[in-house]
């Protein structure tokens, strides 16, 4: 992937470079603004969605809700409810915490990757734009 970057890079003329490079400052996200939002507001899934990333975002919220409707459900549920029934409920939302706690760290160790990543992405898509343009 290097190589082809660097090989549509130098198709580029030095005003498309500026162009690009001008573009890809705009588009620059903080990695210091993510963990931020990834400390203050990480349990909604808000540095995913300051990254650009939806369905990500809207998955915590989503396991967080869920693993606690499904426990709480196993915790309140009659005396009459079958064991069973009650147990698996409860273990569905413990593992529905235990994913969204996964995810949680995750985004703690790998967020400066995500933002690397996220840059080449944006890079290898304006790179494409503009070969194609100027051929």
């Amino acid at each position: 992937m290097k190589h082809n970057e660097l090989a549509m890079q130098r198709a580029l003329s030095e005003r498309d470079i500026t162009i690009l490079n001008a573009e890809l400052d705009r588009q620059k996200k903080s990695v210091a603004v993510s963990y931020l939002l990834w400390l203050f507001l990480g349990w909604l899934g808000v540095h995913q969605l300051y990254l650009g990333r939806m369905l990500r975002a809207a998955l915590y919220p989503l396991l967080l809700l869920g693993g606690y409707v499904f426990s709480l459900s196993a915790v309140f549920a009659p005396a009459t409810a079958e064991a069973e029934a009650v147990g698996g409920t409860f273990i569905i939302g413990a593992f529905m915490f235990a994913a969204y706690g996964l995810l949680i760290l995750w985004d703690m160790i790998t967020l400066p990757r995500q933002h690397a990543k996220r840059e080449t992405r944006i890079k290898m898509r304006l790179l494409k734009t503009m070969t194609q343009t100027a051929s």
